[in-house]
């Protein structure tokens, strides 16, 4: 079994997906395991208010650099969140041709997560796992 992180656009100190725009659709992090590829990528609006004007993403708030400088905001209430994004995992696919649509359109990576870094080998191997399972009930 091999486990190696391809890329990884994460920040320090930058966890929330509230950081990241989902509407960009590039992917945050993409692994490889066991010569499968799979991608973690917010999905989901952000929309919140920062002392009186609307935002969409953290990123754009130069008062907010950091996950506990967001916290701090939140907690304060000097931040109100209207939509806040998750990210999910997804097989690397080139389009709906690709082998693996079928459990993505099926349901099976609707898993939500926090932090990008949860995408690791045991994250991989459950999506393998569960998309056998999948595979031995539908066949």
């Amino acid at each position: 079994m091999s486990y190696k992180v391809i890329s990884d656009r994460t920040e320090p100190n930058r966890i929330d997906s509230m950081f990241y725009k989902s509407t960009e659709h590039i992917p945050l992090k993409v692994v490889e395991y066991n010569g499968r590829q799979f991608q973690i990528e917010p999905f989901g609006d952000v929309e919140f208010v920062y002392e009186n004007k609307t935002y969409r993403c953290l990123s754009e708030v130069e008062d907010i650099m950091t996950d506990e400088d967001f916290v701090k905001a939140d907690e304060s209430g000097a931040l109100v969140q209207y939509y806040h994004n998750w990210y999910e995992v997804r097989p690397v696919m080139e389009d709906e041709n690709s082998p693996y649509y079928k459990y993505v359109n099926n349901g099976l990576y609707d898993e939500i997560f926090f932090d990008p870094n949860d995408l690791d080998e045991d994250t991989c191997k459950a999506f393998i796992e569960a998309e056998e399972i999948f595979d031995k009930k539908f066949a």
